[in-house]
């Protein structure tokens, strides 16, 4: 009989468990969108840097939400070596078939989907990463200001490589 009540006993706390349900509402602060930068720049490569709004973490997310984060008309440089190259602005809806697919390259994404949404990123072709650089970005928009550097590293070269061969 113990082992009786320890099994109703046991199914009665999964009822009263399970049955306890009570939602929750949170509220979340509104809070005003900020400059998300994204990017990067690689030896001998120009840089990319793609700029959005952020958004509430529980805003609706669809191809017109992604296509309104895009920041557009900012002014965007990077700085190496004391001279600033301005970096333009270059959606994929003014591209060529041609430099899609250089785009789709460079950027990994199929360019079928490059089609689709319209991405936008800013760059420069006159600016190329170099190996043991500085890099100073500084965006402006609408009374943002965002700024942050970034280094590339000297190549290491290997001086020695070896393997052994390990028998059972």
């Amino acid at each position: 009989t113990l082992s009786l009540y320890t099994g109703l006993l046991a199914v009665f706390i999964a009822i009263v468990l399970i049955s306890c349900e009570k939602e929750i509402t949170v509220d979340l602060p509104v809070v005003e969108p900020k400059i998300v930068v994204e990017g990067f720049i690689y030896q001998e490569q120009p840089p990319i840097l793609m700029l959005t709004w952020s958004q509430g973490y529980f805003d609706p997310t669809n191809l017109e939400t992604l296509q309104n984060m895009f920041v557009h008309d900012a002014e965007v440089s990077i700085t190496v070596d004391q001279v600033s190259y301005p970096l333009e602005e270059i959606c994929t809806a003014d591209l060529s078939e041609e430099e899609l697919e250089l785009a789709s390259i460079a950027l990994g994404i199929p360019v079928e989907s490059l089609q689709a949404l319209d991405l936008c990123v800013y760059t420069s072709i006159e600016l190329l990463g170099v190996n043991g650089k500085v890099y100073y970005l500084d965006v402006q928009h609408s009374g943002h200001h965002v700024t942050g550097a970034t280094k590339l590293p000297e190549i290491v070269t290997l001086d020695t490589l070896f393997f052994d061969i390990v028998s059972s």
